[in-house]
């Protein structure tokens, strides 16, 4: 009896030949009989050609030599059993994403997500079950249809996190619920270390101090109650601290990380586990939100840099001269400078700083002092690392009028906030 029914295979096999490239094949870098030995023993599947003696030569003669074989072949041929047996058809996808098959890392993310979107509807996915090389070797497992999904784990930059994920699901499967517990701990503390260094480029320090993490982190992407409308959420969002807490509190007691103290159902590992899977997700959700919402804060601190007093600023051929007319105060006291700093969270000029260093061309001195003035309105959220790129960046650039004096500025700066 199969699980998986005829709509969802063929569905994941219809998406995947909408994708039909050159580039993407179902049999990947290797030739279709070697991919196909690598899950069947085609020298002992009957033939459909008389001149041939299995399936092998089959093959060879219809898809290399005559080539009368659509691509697609596989999908109908009852030798291969796809549409009949589950474990054959799971095995099949995830060979397909086997690194020796595939290398292309989004590659593999494509059809890992077509895979697990449409396997969710009939109770299975598709999860890395060990590495070789870095690379992952998936297998399949089944999962309940009512468990919390986390939506494009492709997010996770960490390999940790991602195996602590897959080790809460796996575990709550056989039945070993303070591991499941364990590792959601683990996997919340990993994935606040990863957001962390999306936002400040830098590693966060170990503390141990799971709502101290996440503290800091919600302060970061500005995740503050008032800033929602609607009291439903508000209440919501409050309740996170309190979640965070209780994921920690029930892992010291019902985890394997220490002696037990109360030994855990599966309810309970599986509220735990979801729990953390929910807040993570909100977590990157806002991450995601504010990415996008990247544009339009550039778009409008560049207007703001061509507003008539801005224009002022700029007008100073020295740069020390600049900084001693005190224009730089002048343009942080503008009005609509010091609202556009008010609204804007640490992640928000995170992501304004990149953009402005990696892609914000300098070819005159007036895009120049344009840049430098919006280093000084963000300076807030600049660190060494970010004068280090700006250095290696303007060293060669004859339009960037007073690299040096900046970059003394803010070491002047630094050592007066010390």
């Amino acid at each position: 009896m199969t699980k998986i029914t005829e709509i969802t295979k063929r569905n994941i096999f219809d998406e995947l030949r909408s994708l039909e490239s050159p580039e993407l094949l179902w049999h990947g870098k290797l030739e279709e009989v070697d991919f196909l030995k690598r899950l069947y023993r085609l020298n002992e599947l009957p033939t459909t050609d008389d001149r041939y003696s299995d399936m092998e030569g089959d093959i060879i003669q219809h898809r290399y030599n005559n080539y009368d074989w659509d691509f697609w072949w596989i999908i109908d041929d009852k030798r291969l059993n796809l549409f009949g047996n589950d474990e054959y058809f799971l095995k099949f996808l995830c060979e397909t994403m086997h690194p020796v098959v595939r290398s292309d890392e989004k590659e593999i993310e494509s059809v890992l997500k077509i895979f697990n979107q449409h396997l969710l509807h009939d109770g299975f996915e598709l999860i890395p079950d060990k590495f070789i090389s870095g690379k992952a070797i998936f297998k399949a497992i089944e999962i309940d249809k009512d468990d919390i999904i986390i939506e494009h784990e492709e997010r996770f930059t960490r390999e940790f996190a991602l195996e602590q994920l897959k080790k809460c699901e796996y575990k709550i499967k056989n039945a070993d619920y303070d591991g499941a517990i364990t590792n959601s701990r683990s996997l919340m503390e990993d994935v606040l270390a990863d957001i962390y260094f999306l936002i400040k480029k830098e590693e966060l320090k170990k503390s141990g101090d799971l709502i101290s993490d996440y503290k800091m982190i919600k302060n970061h992407l500005n995740l503050t109650p008032e800033k929602y409308s609607n009291d439903s959420v508000k209440q919501i969002v409050r309740s996170f601290v309190s979640i965070v807490d209780g994921v920690d509190s029930i892992s010291n007691k019902m985890g394997d990380r220490h002696r037990r103290l109360v030994k855990p159902e599966r309810h309970h590992a599986k509220l735990c586990v979801n729990s953390a899977k929910v807040i993570i997700d909100f977590l990157y959700d806002t991450m995601d939100h504010q990415v996008k919402q990247r544009e339009l804060l550039l778009n409008e601190i560049i207007k703001l840099l061509d507003s008539e007093r801005s224009k002022k600023v700029v007008h100073y051929r020295s740069y020390r001269n600049y900084l001693r007319s005190m224009n730089i105060d002048d343009l942080l006291n503008e009005e609509k400078v010091k609202d556009f700093i008010k609204k804007i969270d640490s992640y928000s000029i995170r992501l304004l700083i990149d953009e402005l260093i990696d892609n914000f061309e300098i070819n005159s001195f007036d895009s120049s002092n344009r840049f430098f003035n919006a280093m000084h309105i963000l300076s807030g959220g600049i660190n060494q690392e970010d004068i280090n790129r700006i250095e290696l960046k303007l060293k060669e650039n004859d339009q960037s009028i007073g690299l040096a004096e900046f970059v003394e500025y803010f070491k002047d700066k630094t050592k007066a906030e010390k």
